[in-house]
């Protein structure tokens, strides 16, 4: 991602940003969220209602307002993780629910979710 920043917008400095932290992954879960809300709109701090489909991005906008130094790239990789997963194109990094349960059912102390014994 920092590699195309750099190359689209002609400044090698996206190239040598480091993202670390947990930021970026709260990014994704935000876009998750999002996909998963019946709620139309989200209020960005209290200040501006958007659509929720928008309010990921209106997050990175003011982020990048407030926090001038924080990684624009690392939250931007997660913005496009979480749109990647809920959009489903990121359902074949991970086994079924069903057959994962059913492997590890045999392990002691493994409860399957709705189990009662």
């Amino acid at each position: 991602l920092a590699a195309a920043a750099s190359y689209a917008t002609g400044d090698p400095s996206y190239a040598r940003q480091h993202a670390l932290g947990f930021s970026g992954v709260v990014f994704a879960l935000c876009v998750a969220e999002v996909g998963r809300s019946p709620n139309a709109k989200r209020s960005i701090f209290g200040v501006v209602e958007v659509p929720a489909r928008l309010s990921p991005w209106a997050l990175l906008l003011a982020m990048q307002l407030l926090v001038p130094n924080a990684s624009f790239v690392g939250h931007l990789g997660g913005l496009a993780t979480g749109s990647l997963e809920a959009g489903g194109y990121m359902t074949w990094l991970l086994p079924p629910a069903a057959g994962l349960d059913a492997r590890l059912a045999g392990l002691p102390g493994y409860a399957v979710a709705g189990d009662e014994n």
